[in-house]
This record gives C-alpha cells, sequence and structure tokens, in this order.
C-alpha cells in the first residue's frame, strides 16, 4: 500500500516537474527579449534575474551575445560578468565576441573572461590580438588593462587581462 502511495506520489509530481521546467525555459526567453527592451530599468531587471538564474542562463545568453542590436549584446555581456566562472561555457563566444564592432561589448567580453577566470585560459590569444587591434578597435581593452585613462600600466596594481587569466 505504501509504495503504491509513492509510485501515485511520483507520477503526479512528473507532470508538475515538467511544467517547472517548461516554465523555466520559457522565463529565461521571456528574460531575453527583456534585453531588447528600450528601458534601461527592464534590462537591468532581466540581466540581474539571469544572473540569479546562475549557469542554466548561460547558453540563452551565449546566443543574446550574437544579437544583431550592440545593447543587447552588453547586456548578455554584463550578465556573463556577473556570472563569473558559472560563464566558462561561453569562452569561446566571448572571446569570438572580442572582435565586435562595438566599444562597450568588446570591453564587456573582456570583463566577463576575466570573471571566468582559469577557465578562459583558451581566450588568451584572442585577449592579445585584440590589445594589438588598431587605435580605436583595441582601445578598451588597453584602458582596461592599464586600470583606466591615466595608469601606467607597469603599475603593479594595474589590471592585464591576459595576464590575469594567466595567473589564476
Amino acid at each position: 500500500m505504501r509504495a503504491s502511495l509513492r509510485l501515485a506520489g511520483v507520477l503526479v509530481s512528473l507532470p508538475l516537474a515538467a511544467a517547472c521546467w517548461q516554465s523555466s525555459e520559457r522565463r529565461t526567453a521571456n528574460l531575453i527579449d527583456d534585453l531588447r527592451s528600450p528601458d534601461a530599468a527592464a534590462v537591468d531587471r532581466a540581466v540581474r534575474q539571469l544572473v540569479e538564474m546562475g549557469e542554466p542562463a548561460v547558453p540563452a545568453l551565449i546566443e543574446a551575445l550574437k544579437d544583431p542590436e550592440a545593447r543587447v549584446r552588453n547586456a548578455a555581456a554584463s550578465a556573463l560578468w556577473s556570472l563569473g566562472p558559472k560563464a566558462r561555457s561561453a569562452v569561446p563566444t566571448l572571446a569570438a565576441a572580442l572582435a565586435d564592432s562595438d566599444d562597450g561589448v568588446r570591453l564587456g567580453a573582456v570583463m566577463a573572461l576575466e570573471s571566468v577566470g582559469p577557465d578562459a585560459a583558451a581566450a588568451v590569444p584572442a585577449l592579445s590580438r585584440a590589445g594589438a587591434a588598431g587605435p580605436q578597435r583595441g582601445r578598451p581593452l588597453r584602458l582596461h588593462a592599464r586600470g583606466g585613462r591615466g595608469r601606467d600600466p607597469r603599475d603593479p596594481g594595474s589590471l592585464n587581462a591576459a595576464a590575469a587569466i594567466r595567473r589564476t
């Protein structure tokens, strides 16, 4: 009798679990859609909620990094930065984003790769290429590597993205 009650409980909970899984997938899709909103507050809320979801949000954020709109790509890079090592599966896409036409997306990709840490080591060649890019294309990476405008790159307090990834 108890075994049949347990089996009945499992059978009743399976559709509920499936509904939760679908709603989580649907929720992620809705949050990615919110990244396209013209309302900055809605975008910020969506980024925060995607970060709260953690690693399950990474595949959707990888796709958002390929969006035609720079602001969507920038928001996706920001969310991946906040996820840190949980975003390790996004490293190849983040490395590709280092060649993006938008300064904000490139800088967001650098910061996200730094936050991933040692698992981003495969992106070091792309970081080096991005830093050596022409005067305008490589500027955000070089500024970030110096810790901002005016800091001496030889200063031990400045941050070098490629070196930080290699060291960790």
